[in-house]
């Protein structure tokens, strides 16, 4: 089952796959209101929904979604925090974490059931059978396919898609934000050479938001799904090469 968190004050919305086990008690309560809390790296938020009987924990995996007994809340990580009591994991994020450092303290929000754009259908179709988890979330004034999966053990691919007059924008998940140093400029130029050997369609880029991501921009269905592979090869090798120029 999917939900899709709306933040009212941003116009953006985040998906979540919950976990069949729990989708019965979840879809009782929907929709409901609610108010967005950020905690360190972690967005949370307030759910009318009681759970009991799993042991917690005290470690979190980026993409994973937990709940938090005390305050019968969702928790949503998104970068190197970790619980401060333990959390159950009840589901999986999908597409890109980095919108979540969008939130703000306070913010109004509706969580809803969540189902895919029509638009989408097609694409969410044949990613969904490449193992993906796949959504449609709002992303400002558009919506987007959001798309997720592990492609290496603890590593997370995520991007969204934009559909385009001209065809389709594709971005994946940020690395960091670009800040014009001498040597984030060193690191991003000899990244961004390595990448370019090696792909046709996808490039290492810098994102309207500032955030050195992976792009690629194509024209048709098939060429989309060819950036996709390239994302799923090199998605890896772009992270290995940054720890290794840290």
């Amino acid at each position: 089952m999917l939900i899709e968190v709306l933040d009212k004050n941003s116009n953006y919305s985040y998906v979540i796959k919950i976990y069949e086990n729990l989708a019965d008690k979840v879809a009782k309560v929907l929709p409901f209101n609610t108010k967005l809390n950020v905690w360190k790296e972690e967005v949370y938020f307030q759910t009318p929904i009681k759970l009991e009987g799993e042991t917690g924990t005290y470690r979190i995996k980026l993409g994973e979604v937990y709940y938090w007994p005390p305050g019968k809340a969702f928790c949503l990580f998104y970068g190197i925090s970790e619980p401060y009591t333990p959390v159950m994991l009840i589901g999986n994020f999908i597409g890109p974490l980095y919108y979540l450092r969008y939130v703000q303290d306070g913010d109004e929000a509706v969580v809803k059931l969540h189902s895919i754009s029509n638009e989408y259908n097609e694409l969410a179709n044949v990613l969904s059978k490449r193992d993906y988890d796949v959504a449609s979330p709002l992303n400002g004034d558009v919506v987007a396919l959001a798309a997720s999966k592990n492609v290496r053990e603890g590593l997370r691919l995520s991007f969204l898609i934009f559909k385009e007059p001209y065809g389709y924008h594709v971005e994946s998940d940020a690395f960091f934000k670009y800040d014009f140093t001498y040597h984030t400029l060193r690191i991003v130029k000899r990244i961004k050479e390595e990448v370019a050997l090696r792909t046709r369609y996808v490039r290492l880029d810098v994102n309207e938001d500032g955030y050195v991501v992976l792009t690629a921009g194509v024209r048709r269905l098939e060429e989309l799904l060819e950036a996709i592979d390239e994302l799923e090869l090199n998605y890896p090798e772009v992270c290995t090469l940054l720890l290794q120029k840290i």
